[in-house]
């Protein structure tokens, strides 16, 4: 799926709020290909987090990340949701002049909590569960439907509208 391949490829050129977006929506596409209706939802997301990555794959961790999903996605924002006590996830920019791997280490200071994740290696570990989850379910009735009906890239364009450039549709 080329949406893995441009996710890697920003997060390989230090696009990071572009790689972290994309990233974010690997488990709703997922979960939006396994299903009957075609349509991604809370519980897909969630339920596709904790089958593909380990990590986060406890209940209150999938949650958290589809909650940091939606604020992001969708608001711009970045704050956990201290109703509901849940620590913030802070996404850290690999530093490359100082080789240090600082990657899920969840810390507490006082009353406030948040995990620290290293952008490129979430980004990475979601693209990889993403590439085995297709090859997984690359024969399933509903991913093989929905994925025709997916967005895609044209390298050529598309007739009749336009040929010669890439489209995407």
């Amino acid at each position: 799926m080329e949406l893995l391949d441009q996710i890697d490829a920003a997060a390989g050129g230090r696009s990071y709020y572009l790689a972290l977006m994309g990233a974010l929506t690997v488990p709703d596409i997922a979960g939006a290909l396994a299903s009957p209706t075609g349509r991604a939802s809370a519980r897909s997301y969630e339920n596709w987090v904790q089958g593909n990555l380990p990590w986060w794959g406890d209940t209150d961790r999938a949650g958290l990340l589809y909650h940091y999903r939606s604020t992001m996605l969708h608001q711009n924002r970045a704050s956990a949701d201290e109703r509901k006590g849940l620590p913030r996830l802070l996404f850290r920019e690999p530093n490359l002049e100082y080789n240090v791997l600082v990657h899920n280490a969840s810390i507490t200071k006082g009353e406030s909590r948040a995990i620290i994740i290293d952008t490129r290696e979430f980004c990475n570990e979601v693209t990889s569960a993403g590439r085995v989850w297709l090859d997984r379910n690359s024969h399933d009735g509903h991913v093989v439907r929905n994925l025709d009906q997916s967005l895609r890239r044209y390298e050529h364009g598309l007739s009749p509208f336009m040929t010669g450039v890439s489209l995407i549709g």
